[in-house]
């Protein structure tokens, strides 16, 4: 007994049909994108299953981890270190500087979160949706369409900094003597 036939363009309601093509629109807009991107190609090739199925099949599962909380810190976190560790790599490897000062904006602002987020853990951990948030805010810090992470260096931790300077570079000059005297 086989089951009901695919749908196709031509069996579909007519009430439907603009979902149809704005969803067949958005798919082959993600498959030219990934096909830019030789892991995906060599995915479809080997395996036959479209490079937008595994794709999809990824974020949909991200998303249900951060949602359910599921391993949420995790994803989190990895999200939050993978992408820009790659890409801070392109970066150092690349002549142009720009994209160094970019990455190196990020880790600050990373770090900087990341050691706030260790001392109030236990107090995010009431709030529902932490998580989605937290992912919310990390794409938000990276992605080049948004730069968050140089618009809170920029205004908040820059000038914090700079105030700071005189005795962060005091701090640094007596360490730096006391390892001196501990080493010779």
């Amino acid at each position: 007994m086989s089951g009901p036939p695919p749908a196709s363009a031509n069996n579909v309601p007519p009430t439907f049909q603009p979902l149809v093509n704005q969803m067949s629109f958005y798919n082959q807009t993600l498959d030219n994108h990934l096909s830019n991107h030789a892991f995906f190609n060599e995915f479809e090739r080997r395996t036959g299953i479209p490079k937008t199925s595994l794709f999809m099949t990824v974020f949909f599962l991200v998303v249900i981890m951060v949602f359910s909380n599921f391993a949420a810190g995790l994803v989190t976190n990895l999200i939050g270190w993978v992408y820009p560790a790659i890409k801070s790599f392109q970066a150092i490897e690349s002549p142009q500087k720009d994209d160094d000062t970019q990455w190196l904006t990020y880790w600050t602002v990373f770090g900087f979160l990341s050691t706030l987020e260790y001392f109030s853990d236990r107090l995010v951990s009431f709030f529902p949706f932490y998580y989605t948030a937290k992912l919310a805010f990390i794409l938000w810090l990276f992605l080049p369409q948004f730069q968050g992470a140089q618009v809170l260096y920029q205004r908040i931790l820059r000038p914090q900094l700079l105030m700071a300077k005189p005795g962060i570079d005091a701090a640094e000059n007596s360490m730096k003597a006391q390892f001196n005297k501990f080493t010779q």
